[in-house]
């Protein structure tokens, strides 16, 4: 597998990147996977997972990446697909995000539900490489996270007032 490291995007709404290519079992031709880290807010994270499927395959895929024994990243259900390619989307709460932070690879799981009832499995690492400095950069523009003691229908209400906002006598 040829993998980059993790990098910045500066896009629109910036992004943590990383590309992998890894030979098919044809031998002759590869496939090509990208991971998006977005962050939600200053607690949670979210994990984009672009892949090519195999469009021959039949059955059921799941996906999860795993930071040494912690709790794994579980994907959603069903991908969205778009072409070749099919996206899986999770959620990485912060003290979750601190293990992948600390891990000095990643391990990636993907399963396929064979019609036989069998699960096709394999599993496969990635590593590390500039996410801790990627994710640094990218987590200073992330927006605070919700105060979740406060409704948000109450959060404006008791929102302080200016001196301009008070109400005429």
């Amino acid at each position: 597998m040829t993998e980059t490291g993790w990098t910045l995007e500066t896009a629109a709404r910036p992004y943590v990147r990383k590309i992998a290519l890894t030979r098919k079992n044809d031998g002759a031709s590869f496939r090509t996977m990208e991971w998006r880290l977005f962050c939600e807010n200053k607690d949670r994270a979210r994990l984009m997972f672009v892949r090519e499927f195999d469009k021959d395959s039949a059955g059921m895929s799941s996906v999860v990446m795993m930071a040494g024994s912690e709790k794994p990243v579980a994907f959603g259900t069903f991908p969205a697909r778009i072409g070749t390619y099919e996206a899986w989307s999770g959620t990485i709460a912060s003290e979750a995000m601190k293990s992948v932070l600390a891990a000095s690879h990643l391990q990636m799981g993907e399963g396929t539900l064979m019609p036989d009832g069998k699960t096709d499995q394999s599993l496969f690492d990635i590593d590390t490489i500039g996410l801790e400095s990627a994710w640094t950069k990218l987590v200073a523009t992330c927006p605070a996270a919700p105060n979740p003691a406060v409704p948000s229908s109450t959060r404006a209400a008791i929102a302080p007032r200016s001196p301009t906002s008070a109400p005429a006598p």
